[in-house]
């Protein structure tokens, strides 16, 4: 990259595929906040079966609901929607979980209508849209129940990076709006990372990886000469 690469990451903690790369700074400008009573009502409804399908949108998910499951119950069929979300799965419970042939809570939710899921339980960020919900309404009983709250601490992010590494569309947001027009290049892990830093960040070039894993971001790092 002309001018050499300056990438930064915030998030509540580094991923190992990006703990050597020596371009890259991690800034702990992200909180995540449990939702306590949210969390016990999900572990609630899942030891009761009263529904066939559990949706999991991102790893933080089957992470903090292990502290209020323990074990998970024979009935419900947990999806996860990609890998890192999968591999938090089989932390927390030591099972494997359906995934989607792309990482998209749109995909996720083709997923749970193939599964041919009847009623669904979805466990999200409060920040999240409701694309997942609509996309199977018509076709199951859905109930959604927000478990965990994401917090960017803006005062935190620093300034004089040309490289964002944007895990969510609220990251995107506060990163653009923090470091404008010297952001270089986007590498959003989802459509609506990428359509916020296209949104806020117009000038930068936004590339959303195939497979939404900290493993493709680093190999975009690479190919972006970011190493």
């Amino acid at each position: 990259m002309e001018g050499g690469c300056r990438a930064l990451y915030l998030g509540p903690e580094l991923p190992l595929e990006l703990r050597d790369l020596r371009s890259l700074t991690w800034v702990k400008a992200v909180v995540i906040e449990p939702l306590d009573e949210g969390l016990r009502e999900s572990a609630r409804l899942i030891r009761e079966g009263l529904y066939d399908c559990v949706a999991f949108t991102s790893p933080r998910g089957p992470l903090l609901l292990r502290g209020f499951l323990q074990g998970w119950p024979g009935g419900p069929r947990p999806l996860c929607v990609g890998p890192g979300t999968a591999r938090a799965f089989s932390e927390a419970f030591g099972l494997r979980c359906y995934m989607p042939r792309t990482y998209t809570t749109g995909s996720l939710a083709s997923l749970a209508l193939e599964l041919n899921c009847r009623s669904l339980l979805t466990l999200r960020s409060e920040q999240g849209d409701d694309e997942l919900e609509a996309a199977v309404r018509a076709s199951a009983s859905v109930h959604r129940v927000n478990i965990y709250r994401e917090r960017v601490l803006a005062d935190l992010i620093p300034t004089g990076f040309n490289v964002v590494i944007a895990s969510s569309a609220l990251i995107a947001e506060a990163a653009c709006q923090r470091l404008k027009d010297a952001v270089d290049l986007v590498i959003a892990m989802g459509p609506k990372a990428a359509r916020k830093a296209k949104e806020l960040c117009p000038k930068a070039t936004v590339i959303e990886p195939q497979e939404h894993s900290f493993k493709a971001v680093r190999e975009t790092l690479a190919m972006s000469g970011c190493s």
